[in-house]
C-alpha cells in the first residue's frame, strides 16, 4: 500500500462579500472530494483507492493497491458564513464561493448632522466646526474649554 499526500494548488481571491477560491484537483472526480467550511478556513481533502493488476496466465503476479490523497486547509483573512459556502466542479478546477461573516463586510456609515440627533463629537477631541455650530457660536477645543474653566 502507498500513500502520497499532496498539497491542493489554489488561489483565493478576496471580494466585497465574499473569497472566492479556485483549487486545482485534474484527474479527481467530485464525489471523491470533500470540502469543510470552518469558522476562519477552508479544509479541502481528495482521496481515492485504485487498483492495477498484472495477470500471467490466469493468476496474480503482482496486484497493488493504491490510495492517493491529497489535502490543504486554507486560512482566510477573516471570519466566513461556514453555513453558505457553496461548490462546484468543473474540469478539474473545485471553484468555492465563501460569503463574509456579517461582522466582517464593510459598512457605508450614517453620519448623522448634530441638528437632528444632537452633537457627536469627532475622534479627535474636537466639537463641530463653526460652521456646522452657526455663525453666532464659535468653535472651541474641548480641552481648553476645560482648563479655561478649572482657572476660575
Amino acid at each position: 500500500m502507498q500513500l502520497l499526500s499532496r498539497a491542493i494548488p489554489m488561489d483565493v481571491r478576496d471580494m466585497e462579500n465574499e473569497y472566492v477560491i479556485d483549487a486545482s484537483l485534474p484527474g479527481w472526480q467530485p464525489d471523491e472530494v470533500q470540502v469543510m467550511a470552518l469558522p476562519n478556513a477552508i479544509a479541502i481533502r481528495a482521496r481515492r483507492q485504485r487498483e492495477r493488476q498484472a495477470e500471467e496466465q490466469g493468476r496474480f503476479v503482482r496486484r497493488e493497491r493504491t490510495f492517493d490523497e491529497v489535502a490543504r486547509t486554507i486560512p482566510l483573512p477573516g471570519p466566513i458564513d461556514s453555513g453558505e459556502v457553496t461548490a462546484s466542479f468543473e474540469q478539474g478546477v473545485l471553484t468555492l464561493h465563501a460569503p463574509k461573516a456579517e461582522g466582517t463586510k464593510a459598512k457605508q456609515v450614517t453620519i448623522q448632522s448634530g441638528q437632528q440627533t444632537g452633537r457627536i463629537a469627532p475622534a479627535n477631541g474636537r466639537g463641530a466646526s463653526s460652521s456646522e455650530q452657526g455663525a453666532s457660536a464659535p468653535a472651541h477645543n474641548t480641552a481648553q474649554g476645560a482648563s479655561s474653566s478649572q482657572s476660575t
